[in-house]
């Protein structure tokens, strides 16, 4: 007798997780000043967001020119910074430092340097208490800018550049700092920093941002002899706008 056919349907094709809007804006939040020149387009600091570690969307990845490449938009390329004084720009990909920055006129010892958001400029904490900022676009020969802080604040030991390309986070040994990078340098009436309360004295040796860039960590510590009254962790919030 003939067999009754059976017809299989093919399973649905799971729903693709929807990509979700641009990340949050940054506002004053408890850091006082103005962050409301956030534009909201995707961070190009190299760390993903959280939506983008929840869902990987079968899709080309976005054409980047070849200046973004050299700065922070890529996982292959990072910096490092060292005793001597010199940062050197490497890519896993290639045995030798791709570029290399040598101090001029300041002590050695660059504790630390960081890319800005879009990754066209690189900003070196030097131990006279200064911060010098490079560009990529002028062949990272020399500093562009040098944002002296007052004397006696000691070595700049940690950097982190904020997600508005306006603002820098700067630590030294006796404070944190937020320092505008638009501030009018031919001003001498106005203060191109703002203090962030907490730190006071100690080596701040980390500055970390979320992914989402509503929170701030800092650690500080000085080395075992001196005590241990500066270890501390200390959190920020960030305000995001409702």
């Amino acid at each position: 007798m003939p067999q009754p056919e059976i017809n299989h349907q093919p399973d649905a094709a799971p729903a693709e997780p929807n990509d979700t809007a641009n990340g949050p804006q940054l506002t004053n939040g408890h850091i006082d000043t103005d962050m409301s020149g956030t534009e909201a387009h995707p961070l190009t600091n190299g760390n993903p967001r959280a939506e983008e570690l929840e869902s990987f969307p079968e899709q080309d990845p976005p054409q980047t020119m070849p200046s973004e490449q050299n700065g922070s938009g890529t996982d292959s390329t990072f910096l490092a910074a060292s005793m001597d004084g010199a940062i050197r720009v490497w890519d896993r990909r290639q045995p030798d430092p791709v570029a290399r920055i040598s101090p001029h006129n300041v002590p050695p010892w660059c504790m630390n340097a960081c890319w800005s958001p879009d990754g066209n400029y690189i900003y070196a904490g030097r131990r006279n208490g200064t911060v010098e900022e490079y560009s990529l676009h002028k062949g990272l020969r020399q500093a562009e800018r040098t944002f002296k802080f007052p004397q006696g604040s000691g070595p700049v030991t940690a950097l982190k550049a904020m997600p508005n390309g306006r603002h820098l986070v700067c630590a030294s040994h006796d404070i944190l700092r937020l320092y505008d990078l638009q501030h009018d340098q031919s001003s001498r009436h106005t203060t191109p920093f703002l203090i962030i309360p907490g730190h006071r004295t100690g080596t701040i040796s980390q500055l970390y941002l979320d992914n989402a860039c509503r929170f701030m960590i800092s650690t500080s510590g000085n080395r075992g002899w001196e005590g241990n009254s500066t270890e501390v962790l200390l959190g920020y919030e960030i305000g995001v706008p409702q």
